[in-house]
């Protein structure tokens, strides 16, 4: 009988080529012939474990994987390579070879009891290191069974994080096992921490959102807020809790910090993501009194509507007390910058646009916004390019109207000359709804194709020179 050649295709992930890679069963392990390093997986029912050993100088190391090698059903899965970065990720470019290696890590996997690869194959990235404790001390298996069953994977999560136990050599994730098996949580949790945490704290692992681990920083801030009044009130009643909530509540200023703002940005991260995306900074920098009037009105809130319904309220009336950044070019005695919430407000009350509704591209620094009193009022628009340097972009009348080609003219040379006195290279819009000058400047046909469009120059109370305006008269008409 012969074999047939199949034909695998796939997608390469990032690394080597693997063409030279070797891949073999020992007695004791299975071994991986990198390009520099082998890697030697222990066998489960002799030393299990992992071990780099460079090939030049025969040195060795023991190594925890941080990838991914089981499903939640105890089965094999082939890690997303393009997801890692780890320097001795075992799964080459070359997929033949990689379909080799995942060949022999089935039968590696294989000689380990299935009840336990099926109980660690819950733990996401922390797979491996469960593998480690459970057969340095085998009644780990029953801790880990049990915290799983009641719903609290994220205390061994959370554990592993704050301790560093990927970074522990051999004995001492021993010792890390058998105080998780020895000692009550809260005791462990107080240890890890450096600060005490109740007896209750425990709970709060079985209310997270999700089975992925967070980082040691969401889970040491958790159980920091958990140790307040407010936030063991608000953890009580809350169902779920989500670490971008945590992280930015306790970013509010001290007087903002409510249990119901807590409860209600631990239990939505789409809440969360709302409130921050709208709110940015607008809270820092007020007075002690606007402080005291945004936390009577903040503590009426209790769910996402009413939230969003205070955003279209008194949120507006924070905006417009928070000064706008200050504007790319001065302007003049017609060109009057618009510098606050208010003045945006006014402007698209009296011009009939929508100004009003793009305050936040103002306040990131994206866009700003000018009034032209001049014989026909406009708005006019200057936004930021990806270099970091200001154009002129629109000029837009009352109802949104296109203007006169000498107004917009007029109106330009003024920025354009701010613009270069600033050291900024005058910059073709990238998005206008009105005709390029320099393409309307070729297309007259009285113009030579050689000669370059007209330049205009500033006085010095801002306005452009009566001779420059006969000037572009002339040749624009």
């Amino acid at each position: 009988m012969k074999q047939l050649k199949l034909p695998f295709d796939g997608i390469p992930g990032p690394g080597c080529s693997g063409e030279d890679w070797h891949q073999r069963f020992t007695a004791d392990a299975l071994v991986i012939d990198m390009d520099r390093d082998s890697l030697t997986f222990g066998l489960w029912n002799k030393l299990h474990g992992v071990w780099v050993t460079d090939r030049e100088t025969c040195r060795s190391k023991e190594y925890l994987p941080d990838w991914q090698p089981l499903t939640e059903l105890g089965t094999w899965r082939v890690p997303e390579r393009t997801l890692l970065q780890d320097e001795h990720f075992p799964f080459p470019m070359n997929w033949l070879t990689c379909c080799e290696v995942s060949s022999s890590f089935i039968a590696y996997f294989n000689q380990i009891p299935f009840r336990l690869r099926r109980l660690v194959g819950q733990l996401k990235g922390h797979q491996w290191l469960a593998l480690d404790l459970i057969w340095q001390v085998p009644e780990f298996a029953w801790f880990l069974d049990t915290e799983i069953a009641e719903g609290r994977r994220h205390y061994f999560h959370a554990c592993v994080e704050l301790s560093g136990a990927q970074e522990m050599s051999r004995q001492g994730r021993v010792l890390f096992a058998r105080s998780l098996l020895s000692k009550r949580r809260f005791s462990v949790l107080s240890e890890l921490t450096g600060f005490p945490n109740s007896r209750k704290s425990h709970r709060l692992f079985g209310k997270i959102s999700g089975h992925e681990p967070w980082s040691s920083l969401s889970y040491f801030n958790m159980l920091e807020v958990a140790c307040t009044d407010t936030g063991a009130k608000a953890f009580a009643h809350a169902r779920t809790i989500a670490h971008e909530g945590i992280t930015y509540w306790q970013e509010l200023p001290c007087r903002l910090k409510t249990e119901n703002l807590l409860r209600l940005f631990a239990s939505s991260k789409s809440t969360v993501d709302l409130f921050y995306e709208e709110t940015a900074d607008l809270f820092w920098n007020v007075s002690d009194d606007v402080l005291e009037r945004l936390r009577v009105s903040l503590s009426t809130i209790t769910n996402h509507e009413s939230l969003m319904g205070w955003i279209g309220g008194k949120f507006q009336k924070l905006i417009e007390i928070h000064p706008l950044p200050d504007p790319p070019v001065n302007g003049s005695s017609q060109l009057v910058p618009l510098d606050s919430a208010s003045g945006m407000y006014i402007e698209a009350h009296k011009m009939g646009n929508c100004l009003d509704g793009d305050i936040f591209s103002v306040r990131g620094g994206e866009r700003y916004y000018y009034h032209w009193n001049g014989s026909e009022p406009a708005t006019v628009l200057l936004e930021q390019s990806d270099s970091g340097d200001w154009y002129f972009s629109q000029i837009l009348g009352p109802g949104n109207i296109g203007v006169s080609r000498q107004t917009r003219l007029y109106v330009e040379a003024i920025i354009d000359t701010q613009l270069q006195e600033l050291g900024q290279v005058k910059m073709t819009p990238q998005k206008s709804h009105f005709p390029l000058l320099q393409a309307d400047f070729l297309a007259n046909d009285n113009v030579p194709a050689n000669q370059e469009p007209p330049h205009y120059s500033v006085g010095e109370d801002g306005d452009v020179d009566a001779l420059y305006l006969s000037q572009i008269e002339q040749v624009w008409s």
